[in-house]
């Protein structure tokens, strides 16, 4: 099983039941959800990750916003007839400008929410949920899909490639420099870190995925470009 799968199956298994209501809950738009408690053994052994629970309630926060949504914009997102694979919560940190003078810049992002993966038959999309670990009161931030979402799950599988021998536990993230329309994959293991920049090409997206074990150059030099106009300001692809 790949990492791509790794991710996008989950951490806990929730079973939503549907209801004879008149008004279709957010559970009946999404259908069941599954997500597993526990990594495959036979998938941490190819490549080893670090699971997140995210919100207690992150899933039905979730359920419910998209089902508020336009029954053809959330269909769009079901493989099976209307029943999205909803995988595990992904940590989502933001970089701000004025910190990329530190040589420590990286480490200080700052997790702002979670990113949900979302696969569907025709779109993926990364539900973008705010809260706490393991607590309730989980909000809904919008839902992001096209290229971004589609490079991320490519960029899993990228990195199943590349690490799929490794033993080291790796922590999934992602790392978000808004200004620079800059988006990574962001993968945290011990004393070993490794970026997959998902946005890069022109127009974005359009470039060849590599990994990099740093990328505070490219940030700095990018940072240089837009203080003395030389480069464009961008933003990373939301919704």
């Amino acid at each position: 099983m790949s990492l791509l799968m790794t991710l996008c199956m989950g951490l806990a298994q929730r079973e939503f039941p549907t209801t004879r209501s008149s008004t279709p809950t957010g559970a009946q738009v999404l259908g069941t959800i599954r997500t597993t408690p526990r990594l495959n053994p036979h998938w941490s052994a190819i490549m080893p990750i670090k699971p997140h629970e995210g919100p207690s309630d992150g899933v039905a926060v979730m359920a419910s916003a998209l089902s508020a949504r336009s029954p053809a914009r959330t269909t769009g997102f079901s493989p099976l007839g209307g029943a999205p694979h909803v995988g595990g919560p992904i940590p989502f940190y933001h970089l701000a400008l004025n910190k990329l003078a530190s040589d420590a810049a990286i480490e200080q992002s700052v997790q702002t929410g979670w990113r949900y993966p979302v696969l569907g038959s025709i779109k993926a999309g990364l539900v973008d949920i705010r809260g706490d670990e393991g607590q309730t009161g989980a909000t809904f931030g919008g839902l992001s899909h096209g290229i971004a979402a589609e490079r991320f799950l490519e960029a899993a599988q990228l990195a199943e490639k590349q690490l799929g021998g490794d033993i080291d536990e790796y922590e999934p993230r992602l790392l978000d420099v808004p200004a620079l329309g800059f988006l990574a994959l962001w993968l945290v293991g011990p004393g070993k870190t490794w970026f997959i920049p998902l946005l890069e090409g022109k127009p974005p997206g359009s470039a060849p995925l590599q990994m990099q074990q740093e990328v505070l150059a490219l940030l700095r030099t990018r940072a240089a470009l837009r203080a003395t106009g030389g480069g464009a300001t961008l933003t990373s692809p939301t919704n």
